[in-house]
């Protein structure tokens, strides 16, 4: 799943190049946008993230197409089985619904046959060892045993003020991610929100953000609360709960697959890329979009992985 961003900008680059076939995207009209009345079309849009995106889309399908190949030739084949316990464990730990917001199921379900063609193979070529899958089993532990937990989405600002501002514009009804992108700031990078799991047993976490996440409702939001070191307070957040767990104690033989296949990704990065550029060297691959055909070479032929810190 670590491309899945960038499939995301890319995916949508894929319709310019049958625009001739009258491919539709769900959603997207003739005009995607309008400036002071001045619009902006589909066919720009398109074009744009075709030029800037497109032959890294494509190198990214090509390579998935030869890990699918591989993995059948290895006779270890993704399954739709494989597939949906994929599904499921992103849905457990509150980040299926993100992923498809973003990119939506179908690029999802392209990069999770990817991730699966990659474990099947290191499962049969660089098998996992019971050391492998006991530490790993206890690097993940927290997301295996832990006690009734909340998952919120956060709004965060060091200004109370703002806050309060924020909170009257979600008492009126606007949309708690609105909200979020006019009030709140980016600790993290990236959104204006950040999602965590609040552990209701975990000692150490501020007493007053377990306490109001335990009175949440899914889909609820919190007062203006403050955080920091003790006697100062150099953050405030809105919290609003997204998700709900049960307490759960999982041992390593209720989880073994997914541990296996955690450690498994990891090998396969280590240990199986030159094997893997080996097979994209000899695959047969013919480019039918003219504007991509220099993508079958940078592909084949990638520059050799750079040693040490290199230079400028």
């Amino acid at each position: 799943m670590r491309r899945i961003l960038v499939v995301a900008a890319a995916l949508a680059a894929a319709v310019v190049l049958f625009s001739g076939c009258g491919v539709k995207v769900k959603g997207v009209s003739g005009t995607v946008a309008t400036v002071d009345g001045k619009s902006i079309s589909a066919e720009e849009y398109f074009d744009t993230l075709h030029r800037r995106f497109g032959k890294d889309m494509l190198s990214g399908l090509l390579q998935n197409a030869i890990l699918e190949k591989w993995a059948e030739d290895e006779k270890v084949p993704v399954t739709d089985k494989q597939l949906e316990a994929q599904i499921e464990i992103l849905k457990r730990n509150g980040v299926y619904e993100d992923q498809v917001k973003q990119v939506g199921e179908a690029a999802i379900n392209r990069e999770m046959r990817a991730v699966q063609a990659r474990i099947n193979l290191a499962k049969k070529l660089d098998p996992v060892t019971k050391e492998e899958l006991e530490e790993a089993y206890e690097n993940m532990k927290p997301g295996f045993v832990h006690g009734p937990r909340v998952q919120v989405e956060v709004i965060v600002n060091p200004e109370e003020s703002k806050l309060k501002d924020a909170k009257i514009a979600l008492d009126d009804g606007r949309e708690f991610e609105d909200v979020a992108a006019e009030f709140g700031t980016s600790p993290m990078g990236g959104s204006s929100t950040i999602k965590i799991w609040v552990d209701l047993e975990k000692p150490g976490l501020p007493k007053n953000i377990v306490d109001a996440a335990k009175k949440l409702e899914v889909g609820k939001y919190s007062d203006v609360l403050g955080i920091g070191p003790e006697g100062q307070t150099t953050q405030f957040l809105i919290m609003k709960a997204v998700n709900k767990q049960e307490k759960a104690n999982l041992k390593l033989a209720d989880v073994k697959d997914e541990v296996e296949s955690n450690v498994a990704v990891s090998k396969f990065q280590q240990n199986l890329s030159e094997q893997l550029r080996d097979k994209m060297k000899e695959a047969k691959i013919e480019i039918k979009a003219e504007s991509l055909s220099d993508v079958k070479y940078k592909f084949m032929y990638p520059p050799e992985p750079q040693m040490g810190m290199g230079g400028q």
